[in-house]
């Protein structure tokens, strides 16, 4: 992979990562990964991320346009914005790339083998060194719909947890959710704690398409840690109301038993009790069947729901995350 624009220029700049690779649809040739570095005047560099995902869009449609709208002079710094990261995933708008069958957000660090996935996150890695700050911004793309939330890693660097919380906080997204153990240790977050570099990732609604609401809150983030970061003047707004939470154990998570048609009774960004139902399964299969009641294991915000009506044994019906204190 290489770049076809001068990171260092001042200026904006809007360009592409050429990922060479060959296959039975690329023999020759190269698969363009978008690019664009907005520089103003000296100061600290923003890594600003979307498409990680390809079927996650929201975060896509802003960095697109915040590529177009920001005034480089205005900058007292430098934005590199990858607003379709996962380039081969945007455009089969899949999870995964169709050339490897890789997740991008589990081959960091060394998480997957060689190849076109592993190469763009090694691309990401060189970058962050530089970095002052990262954001990447995530949906629940076309199996859930979440909560409009802040995402901040727990590491054992207090004063990187710290700025972590700190950057989150500074999204005024309505959830932080903090990261730990049952996090994944190959994705963007970890690579950012291991190079020692703050960062925050966002969920954005998410259902296979863009939620106005959601889209808006994302934007207002972004231009609010562009702010924190130091990049933007302007006066800094009051603290936000902001619930913090975390999913700690797998039972947050409101499993399927079997194949179903799941009638939604909560939504994302809810509280429910522990025992309370959160949706029905409907047994097409079996329609002498009733209706199964499908009930929250703990108490806490819904996270996420299933954006699919239709289920398979082990998917989520949602995800309930437990409140926790900042220094929990």
């Amino acid at each position: 992979m290489f770049c076809d624009i001068d990171l260092d220029a001042r200026g904006r700049q809007i360009g592409a990562l050429r990922l060479v690779h060959s296959d039975d649809r690329h023999a020759f040739g190269h698969v363009p990964v978008p690019i664009a570095v907005l520089a103003g005047t000296s100061g600290p560099t923003v890594l600003l991320a979307a498409g990680n995902h390809g079927d996650e869009y929201e975060g896509q449609a802003i960095l697109l346009a915040l590529i177009h709208e920001l005034d480089p002079d205005a900058l007292a710094g430098r934005v590199i914005v990858l607003p379709g990261l996962n380039r081969p995933a945007v455009a089969a708008s899949t999870r995964v790339s169709p050339l490897d069958g890789m997740n991008l957000n589990r081959a960091f660090l060394n998480g997957a083998p060689p190849g076109p996935t592993r190469t763009i996150a090694a691309f990401v890695e060189t970058v962050l060194p530089s970095c002052a700050l990262v954001a990447d911004l995530h949906s629940g793309g076309s199996t859930a719909i979440y909560a409009d939330a802040a995402l901040a890693t727990r590491t054992s660097d207090t004063d990187l947890h710290a700025a972590n919380l700190a950057a989150a906080r500074a999204t005024r997204l309505p959830v932080i959710q903090v990261l730990g153990a049952t996090s994944s240790t190959t994705s963007l977050n970890s690579a950012c704690a291991a190079a020692g570099v703050p960062m925050v990732a966002m969920e954005l609604g998410g259902g296979g398409r863009i939620d106005r609401r959601s889209l808006t809150r994302g934007r207002e983030a972004v231009l609010g840690l562009l702010a924190h970061a130091g990049l933007m003047c302007g006066s800094v707004p009051p603290p936000a109301a902001q619930r913090m939470v975390a999913l700690k154990h797998p039972q947050s998570a409101v499993v399927v038993p079997s194949d179903g048609i799941v009638e939604p009774i909560v939504t994302a960004g809810d509280s429910v009790v522990a025992g309370e139902a959160v949706a029905v399964l409907h047994h097409w299969r079996e329609p002498r069947r009733p209706p199964l009641r499908l009930c929250a294991n703990l108490s806490g915000l819904v996270l996420a729901v299933a954006a699919r009506g239709r289920l398979e044994p082990g998917d989520h019906a949602a995800l309930i995350a437990e409140d926790v204190e900042e220094d929990a």
